[in-house]
């Protein structure tokens, strides 16, 4: 949803575009679960499935999406990038995978090797201290944990089902790596 910064929006697949509706996006930005859903215009037949199981540590996945390659532009002639990797953490809320990403991708989908949507692409791993950035070891957000809140909404249609979206604080800390509180009682 950061990447959204107006309504007026257009997708480009193959050799034509489209204008997508907006159904959502947080309004909080930079916090757990910064996602945007958008309406497309074009049957559903090439849709993928989306994933309601919870993902297993070492299970193959696949980052799918467009790095930003200026040079590349909007000729038509770029590819999306594919990667395989692995799923090397799940918890409530948080999707750890191996997968090469590249800035330009977030928000792009995560498959699992049937093609169905595993996770949704939100970031890398950055160290604060020296400021690398690993691009092996990103976060993702998983399907499985905000399955039932998407098909609530496709089968009511209620914009305020999606506020659901918003992560509770026990997710955004996981988000922000803090640590757990842990107490003794000896």
């Amino acid at each position: 949803a950061h990447v959204l910064r107006s309504n007026n929006i257009t997708c480009y697949c193959n050799d034509y575009s489209f204008q997508p509706k907006v159904i959502y996006k947080n309004p909080i930005f930079d916090y757990a679960y910064d996602i945007a859903l958008l309406e497309g215009t074009k049957s559903s037949h090439n849709l993928a499935k989306l994933a309601n199981y919870t993902p297993k540590v070492g299970q193959t996945v696949y980052s799918v999406g467009f790095p930003i390659f200026k040079e590349f532009g909007l000729n038509g002639k770029f590819a999306p990038s594919i990667y395989k990797g692995r799923v090397t953490k799940y918890s409530k809320g948080i999707l750890n995978t191996d997968c090469p990403v590249q800035a330009g991708q977030s928000g792009g989908p995560i498959f699992d090797g049937d093609g169905s949507l595993l996770a949704v692409m939100v970031s890398n791993f950055k160290n604060d201290i020296d400021g690398i950035i690993y691009p092996n070891h990103n976060m993702c957000i998983p399907i499985c944990d905000i399955y039932d809140i998407l098909l609530r909404y496709s089968e009511t249609n209620d914009h305020r089902v999606l506020t659901s979206l918003q992560a509770e604080k026990s997710i955004v800390d996981k988000w922000k790596l803090k640590a757990l509180k842990v107490e003794c009682k000896l």
